[in-house]
Order: structure tokens, then C-alpha cells, then sequence
């Protein structure tokens, strides 16, 4: 009898780490969920068969214009010489100019126009920009609407932050010109490496509330299973992997917290920008150490379970 109850709870404790595992690969693969109504070609996207009501939410991939060390506006007019078109999302470290691979470490400058439906004009619109590496400045047209960090052309100078936000603007011509600065000196992803989301006000914010839900409850539920072996540690504390799956969960709680929609960004919006990757990091290999000492536990059940067969 014991060692069936003990085969149980090493059956349980098997079950969370799966959990937490699919928890984890489901975190990673949520993207902006957004349908493809056109191509982006060229640093072009043309709407103008079809209202962003109807085509939106939108995912901005595709061929953007890219300035790279330059942060080009609307004024500039003799910069074409000097554009490339590059895929988006991406981190700029896989792109190339005159044969060579970019550095992680730079700034450059995203364009992209927007034609829009004529019915579309004077109306107000929205872009969901998550995460980008690490400082940026959002301009539409010759109106600067959105800046996260401080964007500079040198590490001293610019000041990292990197955090999901919604910009809205109104659209008051047929064409919409995006300029995104962007300056990084400070992380390995840089540049726009995840999709952005263009559509009307209503639109993005429910595009927002359910990426919010949806990692709410995928961190709700790693909590729950920390809880429940946290339990079970303090009736068996002799059982040290029930305590390191606890820990596992709870380094996985808070990576998760710091993907994506950065929920612990948002809910503590003076926590510094660069103790926040600390933890994220930080927590991932945790998390990766002790996952690592209760592997035999894993292996321990599938032996015992074989002997039961």
C-alpha cells in the first residue's frame, strides 16, 4: 500500500511537470491573434478595396521599408538610396546589408505606408504594438503619437524599455506613413521581432484583453499546480522533488508574467526595466536547474509502472 500511494503521488507530481511544460509551449507560441486580410509588399499595404472595420485586426508582416543607422521621418526626402526591404517580425540581426549580416547592437528606422478605403478617413484607428527591442519611437505621418524608452544612436544615450502598448490615432489623409525608431544596445532580439496589429479603436482592445486573459490564465493555472505541490511538500517533506517542482512553477509564473503582454510590466509600472529581464532570465534557468534534478522522477515512475505492467 505504501508504495502504491507513493507511485500515485509520483504519478501527480508527473502530471504537473507536464502541465507546466504545455503551459510553457503554449505561452510561447501565442502570437498576436489577427487575421491576414493583405500583403505587404515593398513597404506597401493597400487597403483601399476594403474598410479596416471589416479587414481588422490586421498583422503588419511583410516587406517593410528598413533604415538602418538612421532615424528617418517624414521631412526626409533623399533617403530611398539607402532603404532595403526586410521581413517583419524579425529581429535585425537576420538581415543583411551589402552581403553582411547586421548586429545585434544599432538603431535603424521601420517604414511602412498604409492606402486606406476613403470611407476609413476621419475615422480613429488603432496599432497594437507589443514588445520592440528595446527603445522606439512611433510617428504616423509627421505626428509623433507613441515613445517607449529614449531612442539614441549610442548605448550611453539611450534608456531601454520594452513593454506591449496600444497607440491610437486618427486618420486624416488617404495614405498612412508609419516611421518606427528604434534603437537597441541592451538585448540579443532587436528591432520589430514581434507582429504588430493595425484596426479599428474596438478592435485592438479586445485584441488586447484577450492576449491579457488568455496569459492570465495560463499563469493562474502554473499557480494552481504550484500550490498543489507546494501541499503536498508539507504533508511528505521528505519528498524534495514536490518541492522543486513548486519551484519550477513558480519561476515559470513569473517568466511567463514578463512575455508577451508583460503583465508584471503592467500591473508595477515603475519597476525598472532592466531588473525586469534580470528576472525573466533569471527565472529560466532556474527554473531549467531544478527541472533538471527531478528528472529522475520521471524515469522513476516509467520503471515503476513498467514492474505494475
Amino acid at each position: 500500500m505504501k508504495n502504491e500511494n507513493r507511485l500515485l503521488l509520483d504519478f501527480r507530481s508527473v502530471i504537473a511537470v507536464i502541465v507546466v511544460f504545455l503551459s510553457v509551449v503554449l505561452m510561447s507560441s501565442t502570437t498576436v491573434q489577427a487575421k491576414q486580410a493583405a500583403t505587404i509588399k515593398r513597404g506597401l499595404l493597400d487597403l483601399r478595396e476594403t474598410a479596416i472595420e471589416d479587414a481588422g485586426p490586421i498583422p503588419l508582416n511583410g516587406e517593410w521599408k528598413f533604415y538602418w543607422k538612421k532615424f528617418v521621418n517624414q521631412d526626409d526626402k533623399n533617403v530611398n538610396e539607402s532603404e532595403i526591404f526586410v521581413k517583419v517580425p524579425d529581429t535585425w540581426s537576420n538581415y543583411a546589408l551589402k552581403g553582411k549580416t547586421l548586429p545585434k547592437q544599432g538603431y535603424a528606422t521601420y517604414q511602412l505606408t498604409i492606402l486606406v478605403n476613403e470611407q476609413d478617413i476621419g475615422k480613429n484607428v488603432s496599432l497594437y504594438v507589443p514588445s520592440i527591442a528595446t527603445a522606439y519611437r512611433l510617428w504616423v505621418n509627421d505626428e509623433l503619437i507613441l515613445s517607449i524608452g529614449k531612442v539614441a544612436a549610442s548605448r550611453e544615450h539611450m534608456i531601454p524599455k520594452n513593454y506591449a502598448k496600444i497607440a491610437t490615432f486618427q486618420i486624416k489623409q488617404p495614405s498612412v506613413n508609419l516611421f518606427i525608431q528604434v534603437s537597441n544596445y541592451h538585448q540579443r532580439k532587436s528591432g520589430l521581432w514581434e507582429t504588430i496589429a493595425f484596426g479599428t479603436v474596438d478592435q485592438i482592445k479586445n485584441l488586447r484583453e484577450y492576449n491579457v486573459i488568455f496569459q492570465s490564465f495560463l499563469i493562474g493555472s502554473i499557480f494552481m499546480v504550484d500550490i498543489f505541490q507546494f501541499m503536498l511538500f508539507i504533508h511528505r517533506p521528505k519528498e524534495r522533488s514536490l518541492l522543486y517542482i513548486a519551484i519550477v512553477c513558480i519561476c515559470v509564473s513569473l517568466r511567463t508574467a514578463l512575455l508577451n503582454d508583460t503583465l508584471l510590466i503592467f500591473l508595477f509600472p515603475k519597476l525598472n526595466w532592466q531588473w525586469a529581464v534580470t528576472f525573466e532570465y533569471l527565472s529560466a534557468l532556474i527554473a531549467l536547474l531544478f527541472f533538471i534534478s527531478i528528472r529522475s522522477l520521471v524515469y522513476k515512475y516509467l520503471i515503476v509502472s513498467t514492474d505494475f505492467l
